[in-house]
């Protein structure tokens, strides 16, 4: 056991590093929760190369110290409480591989849908299941998401749909004619109307 693993550890409790503190204790919860393990008679005869147990005194002050970050009162106490906190990390880090799966799944979605992707090289096997292919699946997802807010940015916003003035009203106009009114903030009756006094005023 590494004392400046322990430390290490120490530190990433009071920082609350859950997720570093789990990658550097995974190793140690064991002799945290027990001290030193009692010798194994097959390791015995191991090789000098062997990593020598810290002694009895020091692994007592690291024990303390787990204690002291965990608020454990024992070392079996802390041993659980690590183990806890290891079990909250997993179920974290599942929770946001899922979020970060659909997130993924639906920038995709939209490069495809921009012209950007097809399906046949967004995903792997039917498209239907939405199977991220390697090379998408392996894009950062911050990448991901720049690239798709570049690619929306550079299409032009769709038009909207306006129907033709000269349909479906009691006022028949030409396109010249429904282009003045709406320069004009005229309604096609109004244009209608003017146009007849027009001719009246000639005649």
């Amino acid at each position: 056991m590494d004392p400046e693993q322990i430390k290490a550890a120490l530190e990433a409790i009071a920082a609350g590093d859950e997720a570093k503190a789990l990658e550097i204790l995974k190793a140690l919860i064991a002799s945290a929760a027990g001290g030193v393990p009692a010798a194994d008679p097959a390791s015995a005869s191991a090789t000098a190369e062997t990593p020598e147990v810290p002694p009895e005194e020091e692994m007592q002050a690291l024990a303390r110290a787990l204690m002291a970050a965990t608020g454990a009162k024992t070392p079996g106490e802390a041993a659980t409480f690590l183990a806890s906190l290891k079990a909250r990390v997993d179920t974290l880090d599942a929770d946001r591989e899922t979020l970060e799966l659909s997130e993924r799944r639906g920038l995709i979605a939209k490069l495809v849908k921009l012209g950007a992707e097809t399906p046949a090289t967004a995903w792997t096997g039917e498209s239907t299941e939405r199977v991220p292919c390697k090379r998408l699946a392996l894009e950062p997802i911050a990448d991901l998401r720049g690239r798709v807010a570049q690619i929306e940015a550079a299409r032009p916003a769709p038009a909207g749909h306006r129907p033709p003035a000269v349909a479906g009203g009691p006022a028949q106009l030409t396109k010249e004619q429904a282009d003045y009114c709406a320069k004009h903030a005229l309604t096609p009756e109004q244009f209608q109307a003017r146009r007849q006094n027009s001719v009246r005023s000639a005649v």
